[in-house]
């Protein structure tokens, strides 16, 4: 049962994601610390609320108004990176109980199920990726499993969210400065308190993944240090967002 709380409220309420009230919630409760206070809410809230926000959240401006341009872009530029929801979970959790109650976050909290089934293919194909790029490139036979922060198994393993079979473990290190690039994608309508895709951030990932995964692991194969760089983050973001412009270019 729910507690009404609003992260509840949008995906509790999904069967497919139910599985995120037992096992795998138990990871995410070494990461607690002072600043995770928020209103009284259920313990499958909190939990589940450490994994999301801590790779997307909100920017704000000194006015602690959301930042967006004049399109709506919830993420209007490339001259910031979250990268801090890798290296300085705290200050996500302090960004989140400022964010709370507002209407950016409540319509983000709406996107959590395509936020969600987008991490859970990014991590699951991102080994597919990384040999496309490679084979590109003339390697024959591409070794995603000596990479560093990369882990073969011989019995899979599931992914962080959906719990889907995968044979790789992949550090989060990878994952989020890829993941993170797809904010260039969110509009916010503040008229009506609106967040919403301009493109699907799954097509896109089809489109473009093997492109920011080769920038990703080009650029390190150190997952502590990729998780920290934050051009990094910002060039993953220019691939998303220059994959964007193309499509509406092509819609005229």
């Amino acid at each position: 049962m729910v507690c009404g709380d609003i992260f509840c409220k949008y995906l509790f309420k999904s069967p497919p994601y139910k599985w995120l009230n037992k096992e795998n919630l138990r990871k995410e409760r070494k990461w607690k610390v002072k600043a995770y206070k928020f209103q009284p809410i259920c313990k499958q809230c909190q939990d589940v609320k450490c994994c999301i926000i801590r790779i997307i959240h909100p920017r704000r401006q000194k006015t602690h108004q959301w930042a967006h341009d004049q399109h709506g872009a919830a993420y209007p530029d490339d001259n910031t990176a979250p990268v801090q929801s890798y290296s300085g979970k705290a200050q996500v959790f302090k960004r989140y109980k400022q964010a709370f109650e507002t209407p950016f976050y409540k319509s983000l909290t709406k996107q959590l199920p395509t936020l969600v089934e987008l991490y859970d293919i990014i991590e699951r194909e991102l080994p597919e990726k990384y040999k496309e790029y490679k084979q590109a490139q003339g390697v024959a036979n591409p070794r995603f499993g000596s990479v560093r922060g990369i882990e073969s198994l011989d019995n899979p393993i599931k992914t962080e969210f959906l719990a889907t079979p995968t044979k790789y473990s992949v550090s989060s290190g990878y994952i989020y400065p890829i993941f993170g690039a797809f904010r260039s994608l969110l509009r916010f309508d503040e008229a009506e308190g609106t967040v919403s895709w301009l493109f699907d951030p799954i097509d896109i990932w089809n489109e473009v993944g093997t492109s920011i995964v080769q920038n990703t692991f080009e650029t390190y194969t150190n997952p502590q240090l990729a998780g920290k760089d934050k051009q990094l983050w910002l060039s993953n973001y220019r691939i998303v967002e220059t994959q964007s412009l193309r499509k509406l270019l092509g819609r005229r």
